[in-house]
């Protein structure tokens, strides 16, 4: 899941590392959302996001750079999909997995927070 949406004021860069060292490997068009995972700062304050969904390829785009704000950032906000849970389920002690090779692990929940 993405920790982080943006949408973009400007035409910008997708770069391989978070710093403009670096050649562009991708764009992001103005007003295009992305979604990414990976949120850097360097020294001079400057903030980065690692961008997944939204550009040309994965990458970094400058979120503020040298003062100057390039995108807006925010949490992205996900729909729940509705329950499929029957009214009364209640939630188990503990539960089995077994591998592929047959070996088995019990979890046992010790509190349940509400």
């Amino acid at each position: 899941m993405y920790k982080y949406q943006i949408v973009s004021k400007y035409s910008m860069s997708i770069r391989s590392s978070p710093n403009t060292a670096n050649s562009p490997i991708g764009k992001l068009p103005a007003g295009a959302k992305g979604l990414g995972d990976g949120l850097q700062v360097d020294a001079n304050g400057n903030r980065w996001l690692y961008i997944v969904k939204g550009g040309t390829t994965k990458g970094w785009v400058a979120i503020n750079y040298n003062g100057k704000e390039y995108c807006s950032l925010t949490e992205p906000q996900y729909n729940s999909p509705p329950s499929t849970e029957p009214a009364g389920t209640t939630f188990p002690k503990s539960f089995t997995l077994i591998d592929d090779s047959g070996k088995r692990a019990e979890y046992v929940f010790v509190k349940v927070i509400d």
